[in-house]
């Protein structure tokens, strides 16, 4: 392993921890407009004389409880063997799969160590659970 002035390895830490901020950025607000776009299905999908009751109680909803709606709203509207109904849960379980992802990258504690040898560098969550 290569000895590199504390300052490099400074730099290096910085650098690393600036470009994860960015992509934590970015996932953020992609994980929002997903949020905003799951609120909208469920106000569009339900009783439309009610689209101002539901997007006012949407609006108090977590992701989670959101993906909760639409299950039961797949699960009231399709057959239980249903291709569509399937399809539906498979994407609210991938969905449930990025949220606790979201809620540990956002929840978790953060390490950032750039590391050397054969120019890699690499960091870590460490997560608060």
């Amino acid at each position: 392993m290569n000895d590199i002035p504390a300052g490099d390895l400074s730099a290096r830490e910085y650098a690393l921890e600036n470009d994860a901020a960015s992509l934590l950025g970015r996932m953020l607000f992609e994980f929002s407009r997903l949020d905003v776009n799951l609120g909208l299905c469920l106000v569009w999908a339900g009783d439309s004389t009610r689209q101002e009751h539901l997007t006012r109680s949407i609006e108090n909803c977590n992701f989670k409880a959101k993906l909760g709606q639409l299950s039961k709203h797949i699960n009231d509207k399709f057959s239980q063997h249903s291709e569509r109904r399937d399809a539906y849960a498979n994407w609210i379980q991938r969905a449930d799969v990025i949220r606790q992802q979201r809620n540990a990258l956002v929840h978790g504690r953060w390490g950032i160590q750039a590391l050397t040898g054969l120019n890699k560098m690499t960091f870590s969550v460490v997560s608060s659970r």
